[in-house]
């Protein structure tokens, strides 16, 4: 589970539209799987969108229950320090 990270739109529960819980899945191919939840009637909340200079892939969508899923896929490591390092940069720009 994940703290609420505005910058992000990843926003907690509120009173008035509670979720149950979150969860955070790694899969080994993001496309087959986000595609596969949207065709079975999950609802698409971000689509598969490329971080690539953090060499992952994310993905958001919501089921019938109000549960949220976030996808993750790993293209490469990349390590904390650089990561740190490139959320800096953004911050400053």
């Amino acid at each position: 589970m994940l703290d609420e990270n505005p910058d992000f739109d990843l926003k907690a529960p509120k009173a008035d539209d509670p979720k149950p819980i979150w969860f955070n899945i790694m899969v080994p191919d993001i496309n087959e799987t986000f595609n596969k939840a949207i065709r079975n009637g999950c609802k698409e909340i971000q689509p598969v969108t490329a971080l690539e200079d953090y060499g992952v892939s994310n993905a958001i969508f919501s089921d019938d229950f109000g549960y949220i899923w976030m996808l993750h896929q790993v293209h490469k490591e990349v390590s904390f320090e650089e990561r740190t390092r490139l959320w800096e940069e953004k911050r400053e720009n």
